[in-house]
């Protein structure tokens, strides 16, 4: 048996409806799955039209999967699921809600967003110890407002 031949096989096998579990072939029409809901049809429909062709799970069960199946996706590339990927774009009823740099750019900013200041906890408790000079913010206080002052009747 040639190499070739093996490999059709196999990609027969993964591709044939017949020996597949239904959420296995759910995650090969999420994306246009995912643009239908988009468009306003609900859940129930959707899962009528899967039963006409085939497939046995319940309403629940559809749903479950589709759960699961947004998750992991989402874990896997950490882009927004409601929008279908750019390879389904000819299944999509809607366009792209954001242009790949700004996806970028958002990512950096809730990255930045994330980060947690590392510090020593003695220098915390010296904070916390240290005496207020009230009187000494109190002037800091009263010149800042002077100084506002002068630069708006400046204006």
């Amino acid at each position: 048996m040639q190499k070739t031949n093996i490999v059709d096989e196999l990609r027969a096998l993964a591709t044939s409806s017949e020996k597949r579990p239904d959420t296995a072939r759910l995650r090969d029409i999420f994306n246009d799955i995912e643009a239908t809901l988009t468009a306003g049809v609900s859940r129930a429909d959707v899962h009528k039209t899967l039963q006409k062709h085939g497939f046995t799970m319940t309403l629940r069960g559809f749903e479950t999967a589709l759960y699961r199946i947004r998750k992991q996706r989402r874990q896997k590339s950490g882009q927004n699921l409601n929008t279908p990927s750019k390879e389904n774009a000819t299944a999509a009823t809607t366009p792209d809600s954001l242009p790949e740099a700004e996806n970028n750019h958002n990512k950096e900013e809730e990255e930045q967003d994330n980060v947690q200041t590392i510090f020593n906890p003695a220098d915390l408790r010296a904070l916390l110890n240290k005496k207020i000079d009230l009187a000494a913010l109190s002037k800091l206080g009263k010149e800042a407002q002077r100084k506002k002052k002068d630069e708006n009747s400046r204006n």
